[in-house]
């Protein structure tokens, strides 16, 4: 076993050397750069297929109630105060149906991710303690916090929202067939508590097929990928430990997908931008779609219903690629979503939440809807005008005629002829000579 302080002072001699060595760092284009500009391909198949094969995906408006939650802020609710999951469905909707809905689509069309934030870190608890600016200028550069745990009362969110997934899970049918996690010890220790009665521990290979007998339930492995990290540099509560230690620590958790045993990505220099964790947001849901989690989860299951315990600047990145706002969850909460690809099925069944996660294709929909508008906006405003006219048309006529109407009442009352006084058409007496 690895000994995590020695791990740490690795860490801080990696750091003073960090000028020496060019780092990685993701880019738009679903590649790694290092600072000498050569370039390499992440996820090797995986994403030589992603950036071969666009997949459009977005938010379906069929299964979940997710813009109408969107506008609610984490920070008007208590660190244990979670709405319950069923505040996420649509009316008349029940895990059962959710299912039944959600299995009549390819999994490579049609996805439940169920975005869950690590409970509260010994990180969050320093920065609410410094102030977010010292925090970010001092503490959070230094290795007291390097790949930050779970506090206590990180711990007791956990376990709240456990019993709360127990529930769902037990009681209603809420379906999980994987767990994927960030390879960082907080979203580890969260989703060892969280799903503590579902998950592997024994064996990380142990696979049992859950039946109508008086069988074992059904055990569901972790899975741990780099992809669903937290902002990536300069804040070593990001900086995860090298895969060796992980493994020794958490011997139930699947490390296969990890590609480096030392942390390659992180870097002392540069923090990723929001444009960066975008792009890496949209390689992992690809990763999601395109690999065959399937065959990582319990038999029998679909590989349909995936939890992914991360981060908060994560799952903004997550659900801004999707189309959705930009949503900071509380610690240890958990946001299900719907993700589709869009095809014609998938649309015209379920239906889609206005722009998709997909890159460019974003840019031309603005522009064609931008151009709809103009036109319509440019024949409204004729049609307007050829109807204002017509009502001034309308208007000057009916004027004449009252005009004319009063005239002759006048010469009536007055008692005028053609030869006499007359009145003119303004209302005024004249004499006719």
């Amino acid at each position: 076993m690895n000994d995590p302080i020695k791990n740490a002072k690795s860490t801080s001699s990696k750091i003073q050397s960090e000028t020496k060595e060019p780092k990685q760092k993701i880019t738009t284009s679903g590649t790694i750069n290092d600072t000498s500009g050569r370039s390499m391909v992440v996820g090797e198949n995986e994403e030589q297929e992603s950036s071969s094969k666009h997949l459009d995906l977005t938010l379906s408006k069929g299964i979940f109630n997710f813009p109408e939650y969107m506008r609610e802020t984490a920070g008007s609710r208590g660190a244990l105060e979670y709405p319950p999951l069923s505040s996420w469905f649509l009316p008349n909707q029940s895990w059962t149906s959710i299912t039944n809905q959600v299995t009549q689509f390819n999994t490579q069309d049609l996805k439940v991710i169920y975005l869950v934030r690590h409970g509260e870190g010994e990180h969050n608890a320093a920065e609410t303690k410094y102030g977010t600016e010292y925090w970010d200028d001092v503490i959070s550069k230094t290795m007291k916090y390097f790949d930050a745990s779970l506090t206590r009362k990180g711990k007791e969110q956990c376990e709240y929202q456990r019993l709360n997934m127990n529930i769902h899970m037990d009681q209603y049918d809420m379906p999980l067939d994987t767990i994927v996690v960030s390879p960082l010890r907080r979203t580890i220790e969260t989703a060892s508590i969280m799903f503590e009665d579902v998950i592997a521990k024994e064996d990380r290979n142990q696979r049992m097929t859950i039946t109508n007998g008086n069988t074992p339930p059904k055990k569901i492995s972790i899975i741990a990928d780099e992809y669903c990290r937290e902002t990536l540099g300069v804040h070593t509560c990001d900086e995860r430990h090298n895969v060796s230690y992980l493994e020794s620590t958490y011997p139930y958790v699947d490390f296969s997908m990890m590609e480096t045993d030392d942390d390659t990505w992180w870097s002392a220099s540069h923090r990723e931008t929001n444009l960066e964790m975008d792009a890496r947001a949209r390689v992992f849901l690809h990763r999601l779609f395109q690999r065959d989690y399937a065959a990582s989860t319990t038999a029998g299951s679909s590989g349909q219903f995936i939890a992914v315990v991360t981060h908060s600047g994560f799952i903004q990145a997550c659900v801004r690629a999707l189309g959705g706002g930009d949503y900071k969850p509380a610690n240890a909460e958990v946001i299900p979503l719907a993700v589709v690809r869009k095809t014609n099925d998938v649309v015209s069944s379920l239906g889609i939440y206005g722009r998709s996660g997909g890159g460019e294709e974003d840019d031309s929909f603005s522009l064609v809807s931008y151009m709809i508008m103009v036109c319509l906006l440019c024949t409204l405003t004729s049609v307007v005008m050829k109807y204002g006219s017509y009502v001034s048309s309308v208007w000057k006529k009916e004027s004449g005629n009252r005009r004319r109407q009063r005239q002759r009442g006048y010469e009536a009352v007055l008692g005028f002829s053609d030869d006499d006084e007359r009145v003119d058409e303004m209302g005024s007496v004249s004499l006719s000579i």
